[in-house]
């Protein structure tokens, strides 16, 4: 049965913590089971003051994340994001769409280019409104539609992510997990 909308809503925080943790576990795993194993080196923000999510390093790629959840459901509606990620190296935002009734994510959608590349600039991008109205100061409003890479399988992110092929196929993941 699905979650209510109201309390994904009101609990909005807490999904979004458990899908980030599902994020690193997820890419940890793919990670760790290639031919030849690697690890991602994971850093957190304490205080959320550039829009970075998570900091991600394998090998010689950084990625600078945010990361934003969306349930099973089309969107229109524009995410606020920092500003400060346009143009930074590695920057991108990563969309992570889930089941409502399982959690398990379905796809992903990426904007950002491969690997260490700068992300594009948001100053095209219209501003973000505070709820009470007026700019929300640097923030921009981005569409998922406005991602480069759209409904993409957590392989081919990985791919994207850290410029690399992963050598293990995402349907083969789902015999290697119970959370799949």
């Amino acid at each position: 049965m699905p979650i209510p909308p109201e309390f994904l809503y009101e609990k909005s925080r807490y999904i979004e913590n458990l899908m980030r943790h599902r994020f690193v576990y997820e890419v940890s795993r793919l990670l760790l089971l290639r031919e030849e194993p690697e690890m991602v080196r994971v850093s957190t923000a304490e205080v959320d003051d550039a829009g970075i999510d998570l900091v991600m390093t394998c090998r010689h790629v950084t990625r600078h994340i945010q990361l934003k959840t969306l349930a099973n459901k089309k969107t229109s509606n524009p995410y606020a994001i920092a500003e400060s990620l346009g143009g930074m190296p590695g920057g991108c935002i990563v969309w992570i769409c889930y089941d409502r009734e399982t959690f398990r994510p379905l796809h992903y959608h990426l904007m950002g280019g491969r690997g260490n590349d700068n992300m594009r600039s948001l100053s095209h991008q219209p501003k973000a409104k505070k709820r009470s109205g007026g700019d929300r100061e640097g923030y921009r409003k981005v569409k998922i539609k406005d991602a480069e890479s759209q409904k993409i399988t957590l392989g081919r992110l990985v791919e994207i992510l850290f410029d690399q092929t992963p050598s293990i196929e995402d349907s083969e993941l789902s015999r290697f997990s119970t959370l799949a």
